[in-house]
């Protein structure tokens, strides 16, 4: 049996997409992509709060500290070796240590606790 050349083109599977499916596709492509840039910059804020946060409960540790033992520590080690933190609290969210410096004035809660990154020093509060 013979087919018609009319028939045999009807029969045929399309090989490539239209130009409006490859649109959708690119579409959608750049709305995820912006979406997950906005992600991104959500989560770098909360990592930069949570770095102050910390900051401010080793600042609380270093007072304490002072206190108990009239002198501020050596490094931030003292701390987790006297058993007032955790080692785990001496690093900030981007797995650096937590750096102090103390204030001229010699008062006893002039001390700032903090950690840089991209630039940002990122310091402990009150």
């Amino acid at each position: 049996m013979i087919c018609a050349p009319s028939r045999i083109r009807r029969n045929r599977r399309r090989a490539a997409f239209t130009l409006l499916e490859v649109l959708v596709v690119v579409a959608i492509i750049v709305m995820l992509a912006g979406m997950a840039v906005g992600v991104m910059s959500y989560l770098e804020r909360a990592r930069e709060d949570t770095a102050v946060i910390n900051a401010s409960t080793v600042k609380k540790a270093l007072l304490d500290y002072k206190i108990r033992n009239g002198d501020w520590p050596g490094s931030l080690n003292d701390l987790v070796n006297e058993g007032t933190l955790r080692a785990d609290n001496l690093m900030d969210p981007w797995r650096q240590m937590y750096q102090f410096e103390q204030g001229a004035s010699g008062r006893d809660d002039d001390v700032v606790v903090y950690t840089t990154h991209n630039n940002k020093r990122l310091q402990s509060k009150n």
